[in-house]
């Protein structure tokens, strides 16, 4: 007790307003003098005492007790004190209120739709501009208040995501469609985010996530996909039309013997190879994005299929293909499409390893699972941007960018058309040494 007055024995046997004179204004001296007439004990949690120690006032807390001790008469001739002093617990609670005060008022002043909930998944929170956009009533539970205005038909497949994420802790993001609050036949577009916080134990704690309104992107977005999708289709025909033309010349001047200039028509022949190729591309982004991509599935020899885009990549490649072939058989799936995303996986290959000589090309058969894969010895893939590969319009930036030409869609429509058959596709890279793009797609339709 000395020690936590700041005291030293000299004070025994004086009154306790001399030994701590700095405790006249407080209530503790008063509580004593009660207690002698009362005969009642006195608790107390948490309560603050300004005490001079190490030369300075300074603020303490404590649980404390003042028990009376009473004679055979039963008066109160002593009063026995006990103390725990709590002042860093009650200093670290402050210091994470504070904390927590400043959150939701950081929060609370975002235009997003802020919120958490438990490791559960229970939403415990949402900020002030949720309720004064929604005008939801904040005694109303936001968990019910939310499945209200998802739109139903897609309420359960997000829920069923939320749950996934809730699950393995896995980030959480998804698109919605919200009701209007001015009109409830009409539903906006938001972005829903969510991450997880760890406790000490690397337990889940809580889930910290957003909602942003993304309606105008997403208009934008079909505005851009529609203007793409009639310019592509507008510039099928003169396409058409040039290479026909060009071959006619290139034909002609081979007749003629002028083989010099049938060269350059058969070169204006090739560019409007690749000039078709990029509007095809952009017809399927916008079919994709429309949910309009069509798979004609038949059944075909894969080995077959695989053989085919090999020699037709090789005709124009530097490269050397080497192709280990595992016996495949008969699959069921779009051939064409297939097709498509070999010659894409084989065309990057050559394009990403400008300075290497040959790339790999395998393919084995698991189960019901049939896996191509494209290994290459190039300039490989950033950990953090390997799953960025397959994102629309994504390309390879800075200074390779000039070096490495194209509108970054070949993955990304590879990546639609695998998931579409019911399949995966992936990477694995290592920065500087090469990549090994793969996908799987199943043998048999079940």
């Amino acid at each position: 007790m000395l020690k936590t007055w700041g005291k030293d024995a000299s004070v025994i046997g004086m009154k306790l307003e001399d030994a701590l004179p700095e405790l006249e204004g407080q209530p503790f001296i008063g509580i004593l003098r009660d207690i002698f007439k009362t005969g009642k004990t006195y608790m107390a949690t948490e309560d603050s005492a300004d005490l001079v120690v190490d030369g300075r006032l300074q603020t303490f807390y404590y649980n404390f007790s003042y028990k009376p001790l009473k004679n055979s008469a039963g008066e109160v001739y002593a009063i026995y004190n006990t103390a725990v002093n709590v002042t860093d617990l009650v200093a670290a609670r402050k210091e994470v209120q504070e904390r927590e005060k400043k959150y939701r008022d950081l929060a609370d002043s975002m235009p997003q739709f802020v919120w958490t909930s438990d490791r559960h998944g229970r939403i415990n929170y949402m900020n002030d501009n949720w309720y004064k956009h929604m005008g939801f009533d904040k005694n109303e539970d936001p968990n019910e208040a939310l499945r209200k205005i998802i739109r139903p038909d897609i309420y359960p497949k997000i829920s069923k995501i939320w749950e996934e994420s809730v699950r393995t802790g896995k980030s959480f993001e998804v698109e919605y469609e919200f009701a209007d609050p001015e009109n409830s036949e009409v539903y906006r577009w938001f972005l829903g985010r969510a991450i997880p916080n760890f406790d000490q134990n690397g337990e889940i704690s809580e889930w910290i996530g957003t909602f942003t309104d993304i309606d105008d992107f997403k208009q934008l977005q079909t505005q851009k996909d529609n203007f793409l999708g009639i310019a592509s289709h507008e510039l099928k025909t003169p396409l058409t039309s040039l290479k026909l033309y060009t071959q006619f010349i290139e034909t002609n001047l081979s007749k003629q013997g002028d083989l010099k200039n049938a060269e350059v028509a058969k070169r204006m022949n090739s560019q409007i190879d690749k000039l078709t190729e990029l509007v095809n591309d952009l017809l399927d982004v916008t079919k994709i994005q429309n949910g309009k991509i069509q798979l004609n599935e038949s059944e075909f020899d894969f080995d077959q299929l695989a053989e085919d885009v090999i020699v037709e990549q090789q005709m124009t490649a530097r490269h050397k293909i080497i192709f280990h072939n595992n016996e495949i058989g008969n699959v069921t799936a779009d051939r064409h499409r297939i097709s498509q995303v070999m010659s894409n996986l084989i065309s990057n290959a050559i394009k990403y390893s400008p300075d290497a000589d040959e790339i790999i090309v395998s393919t084995e058969i698991s189960g019901n699972m049939v896996k191509f894969s494209v290994k290459d010895f190039g300039i490989g893939i950033p950990e953090d941007k390997r799953q960025k590969v397959f994102e629309q319009y994504y390309r390879v930036s800075g200074t390779k960018e000039h070096t490495f030409p194209g509108l970054g869609l070949g993955l990304y429509i590879s990546s639609e058309i695998i998931k579409r058959t019911g399949g995966s596709i992936y990477v694995h890279s290592i920065e500087g040494k090469g990549s090994d793009f793969c996908f799987e797609i199943p043998k048999i339709k079940i």
